[in-house]
C-alpha cells in the first residue's frame, strides 16, 4: 500500500463517526502492515503528533478519528477558557496538553506531568512542533511523598500510554522520580 491509499484510507475513516460500530475492527483490516510501523507523525485537528506506536489505543484513534476520546475533548473545549491553567497529570504523549494549550491561549498555562523516560521525549517533542510556550513540562510522577526513585513499569510500545506503578506487561521495574502535586504546583 503507498502513502496515497493510506491518505485515502485515513480519510474515509475519519469520515465515520467516532465509535461507530466496527469502525476500529474495519480500520485494523485496512491498515493492516501500516500498523507495525513506528514513530509516525499524525495531523489532528487540535495538533501534529509524533506517536511511537500506531497500535497503541491513542495513537489509533488520532489516526483513524483525528481526535483521541472525543467525549473527553468536548469536555476539556467547554470547561477551558483564555487564561486558565490546566494541569495533565500522566499527560502520555501531550494529547489533552495540546488542546489544552490552544484553548488556554498564550495568556494561560499548562503543566504537563509524565513519568515514562521512554514516552517523555514524544511530548517534549510534540509540545516543541505545536510550538506552544504555554506549556511547562515535568518529567516526574505525581505521588504521594517525594521520591527520588518511584518504581515504574514501562509499557511495550504498542501500549505506550500504560506506563503504572503497579507490575505489568512482564517487565523489570526502573527508577522514576515521584513528586507530590502541591509542591510541583509551588514550583511552578
Amino acid at each position: 500500500m503507498n502513502n496515497i491509499i493510506f491518505d485515502l484510507f485515513v480519510r474515509m475513516l475519519r469520515s465515520l463517526p467516532p465509535g461507530m460500530p466496527d469502525k476500529a475492527r474495519l480500520a485494523r483490516t485496512m491498515l493492516g502492515p501500516y500498523l507495525q510501523v513506528q514513530d509516525v507523525y499524525i495531523a489532528t485537528r487540535y495538533g501534529t503528533f509524533l506517536v511511537p506506536s500506531i497500535r497503541e489505543p491513542i495513537a489509533f484513534h488520532l489516526l483513524v478519528d483525528g481526535v483521541y476520546e472525543p467525549t473527553v475533548a468536548n469536555f476539556l473545549i467547554s470547561r477551558l477558557d483564555t487564561g486558565m491553567t490546566f494541569v495533565d497529570v500522566g499527560a502520555s504523549i501531550g494529547v489533552f496538553t495540546i488542546l489544552a494549550a490552544r484553548r488556554v491561549g498564550p495568556a494561560g498555562r499548562v503543566l504537563a506531568l509524565e513519568p515514562s523516560p521512554h514516552v517523555f521525549p514524544y511530548l517534549e517533542h510534540n509540545v516543541k512542533i505545536n510550538d506552544l510556550p504555554n506549556i511547562h513540562l515535568k518529567q516526574c510522577a505525581a505521588y504521594d511523598s517525594n521520591r527520588p526513585n518511584l518504581l515504574w513499569w514501562e509499557a511495550p510500545v504498542e501500549h505506550f500510554g500504560m506506563g503504572s506503578l503497579a507490575p505489568q506487561f512482564h517487565t523489570s521495574p526502573i527508577a522514576v522520580p515521584g513528586k507530590m502535586l502541591d509542591d510541583i504546583l509551588i514550583e511552578e
